[in-house]
């Protein structure tokens, strides 16, 4: 048997000593036939020495050496300033690596046309086409040390797809895991098996060594010749890891929606387009719990969503709007009021004058009955709304607010505008600035809406509105965030004694978006605060990445003045 060969059978064992690794040759005519190793049984005492070294060589791999086939998805991620760390490849085009990789000199995250992947023994690396940072906007500790990165394109070894890592939950742990990362620039050490020293149910820590070793290692189970990673080791050999729900984690937000859940915690609602799921993510007591990738995301009718909108229910139960690219809308909600178990979807009517729906939004929480609200491609309003206070079918017809011309967003908000009473009010952004309507009446009727037309808030925009959002402040007053073409924020909130809105100003939290949603914490009446939950847009806020979730909150004394955005799982 060769001395590569040799390598290359004793990494396929785990025999010899604690820490096995397979070397880059220098020269490339020394390529193993990858196929042969994959197919070689695991058990170490079953091997058949002569067959495999009798395997036809290959070039068409292009590997130096070809890993086995539980480490041949591990590969290098490589920066433009020449740093490198290891990764995982996950699926035809993801890899999972630690997010602490994708760092500058300054702490600020690199661009994703500074970062590609190279599969171990490749000759060249895949560029990056987006990058996922999933640090939580709770936790900044190693236990959520971990980033996606899609790549550019898919991966193949010759003409063929590169060996995949399947990705598991955790929620079920294997007793045995090795740690597989690189501990040079040509180096792939494969670690002795070890186990999990410590498990809290949201991360744990092993007891894997690999002197050297680099960031961003997987920490994964061989069984059948197949991969399976359970974590990314952030620390290069030892510490925490965390890789609960990974699959329910969305990757590539479209349309994003804050609502109130029970007990007055928001919900935050995701609709991915790489898998075509919907997201849910629910506030906890003390800090927000894990996304649940909730099954039929799609229509019955096969449509994808077009845009989400969230309410609360009048018991407080989670309540979601999906709009298809259809005339009507479809909703579902919290079954158990924990937004753990939602029932299946309820079609709304049919929305009269409408073509079809180019986005919606809603209004209402516990004790308020609550409307739903869709803009037509033609620019007409049109809103139904809660008959009863009961979750399930007790829902108005549809009726018209009247058209908005050239409107291309809407948002809404209900709020206390005098003791006992009420006010919904629904915002359409123009070419030319934001328009408003509204009602006192707890009925909601079309008939109850104001009879004037739509009115402007009190300054237009400079910039056409591409996205819009409406909440509630502190103090109880209403406010509307409008990005505008560039990405940027303006802000306008009604006046204390509700005679106008403040004029338009910038936000006073700087950065770049693309989406926005609002939603606000109740749970502690005395301390009631608004949310914001947006996906970044190119040149964000620093240290984010274009399509990455950001979330912020009102700031203790009221307003946003103070606030940050921070990551929030994307």
């Amino acid at each position: 048997m060769t001395a590569k060969r040799a390598a290359a059978l004793a990494l396929l064992c785990g025999c010899g000593s604690s820490v096995t690794t397979v070397r880059l040759p220098s020269d490339r005519d020394a390529a193993l036939d990858a196929a042969a190793l994959d197919a070689a049984p695991l058990d170490a005492a079953s091997l058949d020495a002569a067959s495999l070294d009798a395997a036809p060589l290959t070039q068409r791999y292009a590997w130096g050496v070809a890993a086995p086939s539980c480490y041949a998805s591990l590969g290098r991620v490589e920066l433009a300033d020449g740093r490198w760390c290891s990764g995982v490849l996950v699926g035809p085009a993801r890899v999972l690596t630690a997010e602490s990789c994708l760092r500058g000199a300054s702490a600020n995250h690199v661009l994703a046309r500074d970062v590609g992947f190279r599969l171990h023994g490749a000759e060249r690396a895949v560029p990056a086409q987006r990058l996922a940072h999933l640090r939580d906007a709770d936790d900044d500790g190693p236990g959520n040390d971990l980033a996606v990165i899609t790549l550019a394109a898919r991966v193949l070894v010759g003409d063929g797809p590169a060996p995949v890592a399947a990705v598991r939950d955790g929620e079920e742990l294997p007793a045995d895991f090795t740690l597989a990362a690189y501990v040079d620039a040509n180096t792939l050490a494969v670690s002795a098996p070890c186990a999990i020293t410590r498990d809290d149910g949201a991360s744990f820590e092993h007891g894997c060594a690999l002197d050297g070793a680099s960031r961003g290692g997987a920490l994964l189970e061989c069984a059948g010749g197949r991969a399976t990673v359970y974590g990314i080791d952030p620390r290069g050999g030892v510490g925490a890891v965390s890789v609960r729900g990974l699959n329910a984690l969305p990757l590539n937000p479209r349309s994003v929606a804050l609502g109130p859940g029970p007990d007055g915690r928001p919900v935050a609602f995701v609709y991915d387009d790489d898998t075509a799921r919907l997201h849910v993510r629910l506030r906890g007591a003390a800090r927000w719990g894990p996304w649940r990738a909730l099954p039929d995301a799609r229509a019955p009718d096969g449509q994808q969503a077009g845009a989400i909108t969230a309410f609360g229910l009048h018991g407080g139960e989670a309540s979601m709007i999906f709009h298809e690219r259809g005339t009507g809308v479809q909703y579902r909600w919290a079954l158990d009021g924990t937004g753990g178990v939602f029932s299946g979807w309820f079609p709304s009517l049919e929305a009269p004058g409408a073509r079809r729906l180019v986005a919606v939004a809603s209004a209402g929480a516990a004790g308020e009955n609550a409307q739903v609200f869709g803009l037509g491609d033609r620019g007409e309003v049109v809103t139904q709304y809660k008959t009863a206070p009961f979750s399930g079918a007790d829902v108005s017809p549809w009726c018209s607010l009247g058209r908005v011309p050239d409107a291309t967003r809407i948002a809404a908000v209900s709020f206390a505008s005098a003791p006992m009473e009420r006010t919904y009010q629904i915002f359409a952004a123009t070419p030319s600035g934001v328009v408003s309507r509204w009602t006192e009446s707890t009925h909601n009727e079309c008939s109850q809406w104001f009879d004037a037309p739509w009115r402007p808030l009190r300054d237009g925009l400079a910039e056409r509105v591409a996205a819009i959002g409406a909440g509630v402040l502190h103090d109880g007053r209403p406010f509307v965030l409008s990005v505008v073409t560039s990405g940027q924020i303006r802000y306008t909130a009604r006046l204390a004694d509700a005679t106008a809105w403040e004029r338009d100003a910038p936000f006073a939290v700087a950065g770049i978006v693309r989406e926005v949603a609002v939603g606000r914490f109740t749970d502690d009446p005395a301390r009631a605060r608004a949310a914001v939950f947006a996906v970044a847009g190119e040149g964000g806020a620093s240290g984010t990445s274009p399509g990455e979730l950001l979330y912020l909150e009102e700031a203790g004394t009221g307003g946003f003045s103070g606030a940050r955005w921070r990551r929030f799982y994307r």
